[in-house]
């Protein structure tokens, strides 16, 4: 049965039914119909049952068989349509409704679409209970419109909240029998109907379905210009991959009487059997028989996992139980999350442990370390390095001038210097001092570099002779880290540091045209480090640095290393361009971690002197999407070295989400991973109303990384960094990340994209606004 099922047939010769008797016992056999679409309908289906039933009980009873052809045959049908012009009033119909640019419905699928679909499907269905049954249909009653359409504005429902879209388009079967003659006449009479709608998270159920209702009954009313000539006439861009126009379906019909062959024969319904094929994405048949409504989905194989669908099923029957519950509820509150999704997207945070908590700033822990390790390695660059006791001596220099000129408590310094040794030791003075560091990329336009300074209050800069130039005219007080007389004897005595003072800022393009300061405390980062600890098996003994430190990402290498003893390996500027470098600094210096981009880290797989990486036990690529494919090329490449993908915006303190990605993974896209650090990752609609398994939601991070707002710019703070809606009456912030994602079957979060335009270069997260305004080099 299955071999005959899926058996091609070739149009070009004739033969389009195929009948299989299939003997299973001296008393038992299936006599077994394969049909092509194209000859048959549901309707003709069960014409064709009746007349099976109709002549088999008239040969058992030994009676003569008499054929009495109808009158009218397929052929004439066919002749008729081809021969009438097509409505033009129905025509326009359809071009003024599917006119502008028709979007892709982004279901968001297990697997990458293929190039050129298989048509490989499954089905699945749940039937629905008595009750429930009961009340869809009443309440479509109520309502004033048929099962037909209630349900399908469910459909509309899920698809929206599921994908975010709001201009979905649905296609339905409808059956071209205007006249009576042509009701026991075999053959393929349907049509296929565009359903398009917009969906409003703010709209109330019994509005909407009033829309769809209205829509439907146009679209119904429009039924004859056929499906093909639509596409024609519309000039639908056509692709192999896709459906035009749609790609998901929606199909309700009522069970008619089944016919009885006798008491020794049964007929099967031809549901019973899954052929295994999908002709779209996804088809949601929704039956009726005898009061009770049944649930199926087919779907196609190559895009979506059982249990996806499985879920699919489960969330159209909570929003059905919802919409019963309250037809006035708006469509992005309605309930479409089950007990059990809730207990694991909406987790009671417990803290791991913190391996710095009774430290209330970031460089006690570097001091403590200094105790223990004086004479281990802390900073190297080229072909110097320095100890611990170097890095703390050397400091405590830089501090004490600090010092003496900052005039407030935690005070703002400028570090502006080029990749150096001085320059992580200028970042630890500056710490020391009770200060917070701001650091500056001395590559940065002068406009921006002075709207910096003005914006963060900065009085003070701490660079590099080399650099004094650049401050001429800024006023500023500047401290040049060359300049200053060693005396490593002196005793300097160290302001008090709280864990809610700053300890630095970092700069992000702004979407205004300005960039916009994120102040770090030290609760912050230490959180952040002490995350670390608890996420990776083991701390780097060498960490190379290809970060600049006024990119975020840097602080990871920084403060992991600084605070657990390692090397901290740092790098030339634009390293990331010699990647015969990058391979020399591995292996002279035993590196064990590094982080850098996943495109960075692909050249070096696919170019680079693998022998030279051999130290490496831990790789961490983040800042931009990682893929599949760069997974199967570390693991043939570096199969023992550790590879983790990394997700965190600047607000939320260099990382909140990440994964240890696995060679027996098998998806296209590399998912980003669980929350990491204490955060709190919630993937929320626009209602502000958790999103389900495989919904599109924007990320929003709480816990104890986030920042507390922006610099100066109170709106764009009260826009992003909000109260969390899931825990009301607290005073707790949630930060709106702009990005979307998705939780995936495994429990872990897929990142999907930007909600807005800001772009990332080379990790580097661009507003096109400040872009445009010149404030910034790419």
């Amino acid at each position: 049965m299955r071999k005959q099922s899926s058996r091609v047939f070739d149009l070009s010769e004739p033969g389009l039914v195929r009948i299989s008797l299939l003997k299973y016992s001296a008393h038992r056999f299936v006599l077994f119909f394969t049909l092509h679409h194209i000859v048959i309908d549901e309707w003709s289906i069960d014409v064709l049952k009746q007349q099976l039933a109709d002549s088999y009980l008239k040969l058992a009873a030994g009676r003569f068989l008499e054929i009495s052809p109808e009158t009218i045959q397929f052929s004439d049908y066919a002749h008729w349509e081809r021969t009438t012009p097509i409505d033009k009033i129905q025509l326009d119909y359809w071009k003024d409704t599917l006119s502008g640019n028709l979007p892709i419905l982004n279901l968001q699928t297990d697997s990458i679409r293929p190039a050129r679909p298989s048509f490989k499907g499954k089905q699945q269905a749940l039937p629905l209970d008595e009750k429930l049954s009961s009340d869809i249909l009443n309440k479509s009653k109520q309502l004033g419109t048929t099962p037909f359409v209630f349900l399908l504005t469910v459909y509309y429902v899920l698809l929206y909240r599921y994908t975010g879209q709001s201009d979905i388009l649905v296609g339905t079967p409808i059956a071209n029998r205007s006249v009576k003659s042509l009701e026991k006449v075999l053959g393929f009479f349907i049509n296929t109907v565009v359903l398009r709608s917009t969906v409003l998270t703010t709209s109330r159920f019994s509005d909407f379905i009033e829309v769809v209702k209205k829509n439907t009954l146009s679209a119904f009313s429009n039924k004859e210009v056929p499906f093909d000539v639509l596409v024609k006439e519309l000039k639908v861009e056509r692709s192999l991959a896709v459906s035009p126009f749609f790609q998901v379906m929606f199909l309700y019909h009522s069970a008619t009487d089944t016919p009885s062959f006798g008491s020794d024969l049964r007929l099967i319904d031809e549901a019973e059997f899954d052929t295994e094929v999908s002709k779209f994405d996804l088809t949601l048949s929704i039956s009726e028989s005898n009061g009770l409504l049944s649930l199926a989905f087919e779907y196609d194989t190559d895009l979506f996992e059982a249990a996806t669908i499985s879920r699919f099923l489960a969330h159209y029957k909570m929003l059905l139980k919802g919409i019963n519950a309250n037809l006035t509820e708006q469509i992005g509150n309605l309930p479409m999350m089950s007990f059990e999704e809730e207990k694991v997207l909406l987790p009671v945070p417990t803290e791991k442990e913190n391996y710095f908590k009774s430290y209330k700033a970031i460089h006690h822990i570097i001091a403590d370390v200094t105790h223990q390790f004086p004479q281990n390695k802390a900073l190297t660059f080229n072909d110097l390095f320095i100890t611990y006791q170097e890095l703390d001596e050397q400091a405590n220099i830089i501090a004490h001038v600090i010092l003496q000129k900052k005039k407030k408590r935690n005070e703002v310094v400028m570090l502006c210097m080029d990749r150096s040794i001085e320059m992580i030791v200028a970042m630890l003075a500056i710490l020391k001092a009770g200060c917070a560091y701001l650091p500056m990329d001395p590559k940065y336009p002068m406009e921006r570099l002075n709207f910096i300074l003005e914006d963060a209050d900065c009085n003070i800069v701490v660079t590099h002779s080399s650099l004094a130039s650049v401050f001429d005219l800024t006023n500023k007080n500047i401290i040049l880290v060359d300049k200053m007389e060693a005396n490593k004897t002196m005793d300097v005595i160290l302001p008090e540091v709280r864990e809610d003072d700053l300890a630095y800022i970092i700069y992000t393009s702004g979407s205004t045209g300005q960039p916009k300061g994120v102040p770090i405390t030290h609760r912050n980062i230490i959180n952040s480090t002490a995350g670390r600890l608890d996420f990776y098996s083991e701390n780097p003994s060498a960490f190379l640095l290809m970060s600049s430190i006024s990119f975020d990402s840097s602080k990871a290498g920084i403060y992991w290393t600084l605070c657990t003893g390692g090397n901290l390996i740092l790098t030339e500027n634009r390293i990331e361009q010699d990647i015969t470098r990058i391979e020399d600094l591995v292996q002279r210096h035993m590196v064990s971690h590094t982080l850098m981009l996943p495109t960075l880290y692909k050249v070096i797989l696919e170019h680079g002197n693998l022998t030279k990486l051999e130290s490496l036990s831990t790789v961490i690529v983040a800042g931009e999407a990682c893929t599949r494919a760069l997974g199967n090329l570390h693991f043939k490449n570096l199969p023992d070295t550790g590879l983790y993908n990394e997700y965190g915006p600047t607000e939320a303190t260099v990382w909140c989400i990440a994964h240890k990605i696995e060679k027996t993974e098998d998806s296209d896209m590399v998912s980003i991973g669980k929350a990491v650090a204490n955060a709190e990752v919630y993937l929320l609609n626009e209602s502000k109303k958790l999103v389900p398994y495989g919904a599109v939601g924007e990320i929003y991070i709480g816990g104890p990384g986030v920042s507390k707002g922006y610099i100066n710019r109170t709106d764009l703070t009260e826009k992003v960094f909000l109260n969390n809606p899931l825990k009301a009456g607290s005073n707790e912030k949630i930060y709106k990340t702009g990005d979307l994602g998705r939780y995936r079957n495994d429990g872990t979060v897929e990142f999907l994209g930007r909600v807005d335009h800001q772009v990332k270069v080379r990790g580097f997260r661009i507003e096109l606004d400040e872009v445009e305004k010149n404030y910034i080099r790419i």
